[in-house]
Order: C-alpha cells, then sequence, then structure tokens
C-alpha cells in the first residue's frame, strides 16, 4: 500500500512539473468567451487566431504558411518585428501588401499603436497582424483595435490581452497592461 502512495506522488508531482515546464494552464476557470479570438485549427502557422472579418493575428509565419494564408484570403500583412520584415517569405507573392512597425517591445509607444490601427483601417482587408510569438505587440495591438474599433471596454479588452491563450509575458512586459489602459478610446476613427 505504501509504494502505492509513493508512486501516486510521483506521477502527480511528474505530472505538475510537466505542466509546468510545458506552460500548459492548469487553473481554467471558464471556457473561452465566444467574442474572443476564435483559433485557426488545421494549420501549422502558431497562434493564428481570427478577431474579426477583416483582422487575424498570429506569431512570425514562415514560408511554409503561405497556403495558409491565402486559403484564408488574407490581403495584407503587418509585421511589428523589430529586425525582420516579411518581404523575404513573400517578395514573390504580389497578391499580399507587406506593411512594417519596427516596435521594441519594452518601449511600445501610443504613436505605434496608432500607426498600427491606420494600417489596419486602410489596408486591403483581411489583413494578418504578427510579431515574433504573436503575443505581446501582436496582443496590444489586437486589443486596441477592440477598444477603438470595436468600441470594446478595456477591462474586455486587457481581460483578453492577458488570459486569451497567446501568451503575454506578464513578468517581462506589465508595462504593456498600463499602455492600454492609458489608450484614449477616440484615438482614430474608424
Amino acid at each position: 500500500m505504501r509504494i502505492y502512495k509513493i508512486i501516486i506522488t510521483f506521477i502527480v508531482i511528474s505530472t505538475l512539473g510537466l505542466s509546468v515546464e510545458l506552460n500548459l494552464d492548469t487553473n481554467l476557470t471558464r471556457p473561452r468567451p465566444i467574442i474572443w479570438a476564435q483559433p485557426i485549427l488545421g494549420s501549422n502557422l502558431s497562434n493564428l487566431y481570427k478577431i474579426d472579418d477583416e483582422l487575424y493575428r498570429s506569431k512570425q509565419p514562415t514560408s511554409k504558411d503561405l497556403d495558409t494564408i491565402k486559403k484564408l484570403g488574407i490581403k495584407s500583412i503587418l509585421s511589428f518585428r523589430q529586425y525582420h520584415d516579411d518581404s523575404d517569405i513573400f517578395q514573390k507573392d504580389s497578391n499580399i501588401t507587406l506593411y512594417s512597425i519596427k516596435i521594441k517591445t519594452s518601449k511600445m509607444s501610443i504613436d505605434e499603436i496608432k500607426q498600427s490601427l491606420e494600417i489596419i483601417k486602410n489596408a486591403p482587408k483581411p489583413i494578418l497582424i504578427h510579431c515574433w510569438h504573436g503575443s505581446d505587440r501582436t496582443g496590444v495591438v489586437a486589443a486596441s483595435y477592440r477598444i477603438i474599433k470595436q468600441k470594446w471596454s478595456k477591462k474586455d479588452a486587457i481581460d483578453e490581452f492577458e488570459n486569451g491563450g497567446y501568451g503575454y509575458h506578464a513578468t517581462i512586459y506589465p508595462q504593456l497592461e498600463k499602455l492600454l489602459w492609458g489608450l484614449d478610446e477616440d484615438l482614430l476613427k474608424f
């Protein structure tokens, strides 16, 4: 009987350690709200979500993701990568318009958010926005879009940003939440 308790204890501890190592959310307290961006299943492009009919978000796409991007009908891509642009990946595809705003995550500003939203407003649709992981810079712009265009409350947009499963690095970039709380809802007219 004692050996079974030891084995069960080992399994529980191992499972908890595995959950932490794999960054699995073991504290799910609610189902994903239907109004949050919906995951695009069956794609190799990680962190790919549909925000609405005009806007998608993801991590950095690669040339292997071109088929997925074409199937979604993406007409524009906006990158927030500081040291990378998408021309090497999508230069051969003249049907996709590329945009780039080189954002340093730790120094992200309201002006960069406004620039991003202006591109989203005016670019051929649908548009895909991304950074490296599709979590921090992309998340701030997506939350700003929710607040400015879709008229979400800051509380609801920040809740999705932090808890939507996109990988927000709260301990590394806590200032991003503060940036969203300070956002002027009238920053731009859509």
